[in-house]
């Protein structure tokens, strides 16, 4: 089946052929994997030396505009995603602004929630990575995932001026789109669908896929830690 690439418009038939996409394949999955592991590399360097710990909050603006805009660049320009070494250097400012902002978030939690919610987060990926490979059904150009893409935003933007709605929730709604996305981006990746990622895009694939693993993880911490922090106030109970 012939697949239409993306966000290129341009349809290559070289990429139906099964080595070369599984070389394409590898090498998204290889930049991903290196992606994580300096985010979990720099989350253990930051977390233990108190230098980084009395920066962090100065170091959460910058994180945040090289973050936006090395994700906007290499999203909107072509050119910068698919010239090398511009876009390493890019996703490498990227990655590292994400593992700052992920050091924030994770600072406040203990290390057995962040624990449980890293092998919930490698078991999730790898049953919708099996569910992406070998389901019959196709998002990539469904309707379907437009309205669940829809549906977050919505909830995202009714709980940043509605605070009554329950945070826990809205971590489980997160941790589910981005599953969704997740499941979206596999298939985009693997070219055997409606809709496929040009292997041009290399670049464009591994940021997708990595902040979709990295989103789920921070949901599935805010989850665990609810859960914690619950289980702690119920024993305290019980001794009073």
């Amino acid at each position: 089946m012939n697949a239409t690439t993306f966000p290129s418009d341009d349809y290559t038939p070289i990429f139906n052929n099964k080595s070369t996409r599984s070389a394409f394949i590898g090498k998204v999955f290889s930049i991903v994997q290196a992606q994580l592991l300096f985010t979990a590399a720099a989350v253990i360097v930051m977390q233990n030396i108190g230098i980084f710990s009395r920066l962090a909050e100065y170091l959460l603006l910058p994180a945040a505009i090289v973050g936006i805009g090395s994700a906007l660049a290499l999203t909107f320009s072509r050119s910068l995603a698919r010239t090398t070494p511009h876009n390493y250097i890019l996703l490498g400012a990227f990655t590292l602004a994400e593992s700052i902002l992920v050091n924030s978030t994770l600072s406040v939690y203990s290390l057995e929630t962040i624990s449980h919610a890293f092998f919930a987060t490698a078991l999730l990926v790898g049953a919708v990575y099996v569910a992406a490979k070998k389901s019959n059904f196709d998002i990539t150009n469904s309707r379907f995932f437009t309205y669940v893409a829809m549906f977050h935003l919505a909830v995202v933007l009714l709980s940043a001026f509605i605070m009554r709605i329950d945070q826990i929730l809205m971590a489980y709604v997160g941790a589910l789109m981005f599953c969704a996305y997740l499941y979206f981006d596999l298939q985009l990746l693997m070219g055997d669908r409606a809709k496929a990622v040009s292997i041009d895009d290399y670049i464009f694939a591994s940021i997708n896929i990595y902040v979709d693993i990295v989103g789920l993880f921070v949901k599935l911490v805010q989850i665990f830690g609810e859960q914690e922090r619950k289980k702690k106030e119920q024993e305290q109970r019980r001794r009073r």
